[in-house]
């Protein structure tokens, strides 16, 4: 009899840590600036530097299925440019969509373990200036899954909490084309581990 009481107070417990309510939504803007600089090394011979700024805005919209799994979708705009000479530069335009999936558990009071998985469809333009003219065009469709094992949120109140996210891992396959036709003139395949630290502000109602 005390085992099946304490099996039922374990029980209560598990379900207690559930995060939050099913029904529940929110919002979660999102803007971002880089303005990074870097220099290439090769063979020993240091490049020019080239910086590589960035401007990323967007909005994700979630629902709770339940009190512990909540799902989103993720639409974002990205600028980014990248000066490799004082006559070359690239400049992208991304327009991505990115639906994604979250289990949530109570660790402490307002502290929650919420890792993520999700996949993402970009598309865009990426264009190449050498001289003040444009010297290629080409269209960009980029694919990714990612898993964030290490996303955590802290809820300051019933409406306002904030989401870290320490590490990325990433499986990306990027594909340049020509506008016309469509052909694929180069494909870019990754998976990487990525180590960037995210903070977002999130709006519950």
């Amino acid at each position: 009899m005390k085992k099946i009481i304490l099996t039922i107070v374990a029980l209560c417990a598990v379900f207690s840590a559930f995060a939050q309510e099913k029904g529940q939504m929110y919002l979660m803007p999102t803007l971002e600036f880089d303005f990074g600089k870097s220099t290439k090394y090769v063979l020993g011979d240091t490049e020019p530097s080239f910086y590589d700024p960035s401007f990323y805005i967007g909005a994700e919209y979630g629902y709770f299925l339940s009190d512990a799994i909540r799902v989103g979708m993720f639409v974002g705009f990205d600028i980014s440019s990248s000066k490799s000479s004082e006559l070359l530069k690239n400049t992208t335009y991304l327009v991505s969509f990115n639906p994604n999936i979250s289990y949530f558990l109570k660790l402490a009071d307002k502290f929650y373990y919420a890792p993520e998985l999700g996949v993402s469809y970009s598309i865009g333009k990426s264009k190449a200036v050498l001289d003040n003219t444009i010297s290629a065009t080409k269209n960009i469709n980029e694919y990714m899954a990612y898993f964030q094992p290490l996303s955590f949120e802290l809820k300051f109140n019933k409406t306002l909490s904030i989401l870290l996210n320490p590490v990325y891992l990433v499986c990306q396959r990027t594909d340049y084309l020509e506008p016309n036709d469509r052909t694929v003139v180069n494909r870019y395949d990754k998976l990487m581990f990525d180590v960037a630290s995210t903070c977002c502000l999130k709006l519950y109602f």
